[in-house]
């Protein structure tokens, strides 16, 4: 029979119980981490739901007519990625969701949330929009198009047309002066949110 090595036995146990240890505290600090970035997302839906709503529509905005031809806009992301990092963009267009999302694909932009409004079992935009008015409660939003109705209109189905900004369809730079409009009412409405 060989003799048993008690400091050896002592010595592996120690060792087993370290590294059980270490294994605990890695188990531990990972479920640690799991509950920081749990916390950490649903603040960030928390701020995600905070930002007004951009209803964005596509043609007259994104595209628009100059040097002899409708076309994309200069800086298109940039103003994507902008219009994302403070609004909760919702795609408000006669495009299809699925032509949609071909264009973000095109573009680069499929790291950017993607939301789209299916209005069209309305007769209208405005219709649609105006029907859910009710259901935004205190969200801020705003719709961007180059097809604006009339401010009677707008004011006939409840809605402020102080929200509702029209985009020129003409010209190459109308995303840098809509963004310049947006910031100006982004900073309003911080104002009164100071108040």
């Amino acid at each position: 029979m060989e003799a048993i090595n008690f400091s050896s036995l002592v010595r592996a146990a120690l060792g087993f119980s370290v590294k059980c240890s270490l294994a605990a505290q890695t188990a531990e600090a990972q479920a640690l981490m799991r509950r920081s970035v749990a916390r950490e997302l649903r603040l960030s839906a928390i701020l995600e739901s905070m930002k007004p709503i951009l209803f964005h529509d596509i043609d007259g905005v994104l595209f628009g007519q100059y040097a002899g031809h409708f076309q994309l806009r200069p800086g298109v992301k940039n103003w994507m990625t902008w219009a994302h990092d403070h609004f909760n963009v919702v795609w408000f267009t006669a495009w299809g969701k699925e032509k949609v999302k071909d264009l973000c694909h095109v573009l680069y932009l499929r790291e950017l949330p993607f939301k789209f409004a299916d209005w069209q079992s309305f007769a209208e935009k405005e219709l649609w929009l105006s029907s859910k008015l009710s259901t935004l409660g205190q969200i801020e939003w705003f719709w961007i198009d180059d097809n604006i109705p009339q401010l009677e209109k707008l004011q006939e189905l409840g809605m402020n047309p102080d929200r509702c900004l029209r985009v020129n369809p003409d010209g190459a730079h109308e995303l840098e002066a809509l963004r310049e409009r947006l910031e100006a009412l982004l900073l309003n409405l911080q104002r009164q949110a100071a108040a």
